[in-house]
């Protein structure tokens, strides 16, 4: 995957150049799966009494989803909350909703390519 002619013009702008495969697995949600919370797959680089006052920092990871099934609102599709990359911590008071602004899933066919940053809080939604 990561030699994809198609997938590496999108790595290296969000990466540079120079970049590696750290891991690669497949995840799939069984039909009845709940909805799950609001998450990022990696905690920060730094935390964030040393990060205060810093600019966001640049990708260092990206997550690659390959959809193997359509994506439609009953298969569970990932949420994303746009922009949340640079939120120094979890979101505090309300989490954030569907429909939300920002809030924002995918419905895309199978063969389907969503890139993201490795910060971003995103859950996935009820598998019917």
């Amino acid at each position: 995957m990561p030699a994809s002619p198609l997938l590496l013009p999108t790595l290296r702008s969000a990466l540079g150049s120079e970049f590696e495969l750290q891991r690669l697995q497949v995840l799939y949600a069984l039909g009845g799966t709940g909805v799950q919370g609001w998450h990022r797959d990696q905690v920060e680089l730094f935390d964030s009494s040393s990060a205060a006052g810093l600019p966001p920092l640049p990708a260092h990871a990206v997550n690659v989803f390959v959809t193997l099934v359509d994506l439609d609102v009953g298969s569970g599709p990932t949420e994303f909350v746009l922009r949340s990359h640079n939120w120094r911590s979890a979101p505090g008071g309300r989490a954030p909703q569907t429909g939300d602004d920002g809030v924002r899933s995918f419905l895309v066919p199978a063969g389907s390519v969503i890139v993201g940053d490795y910060r971003i809080f995103h859950r996935g939604l009820r598998n019917g």
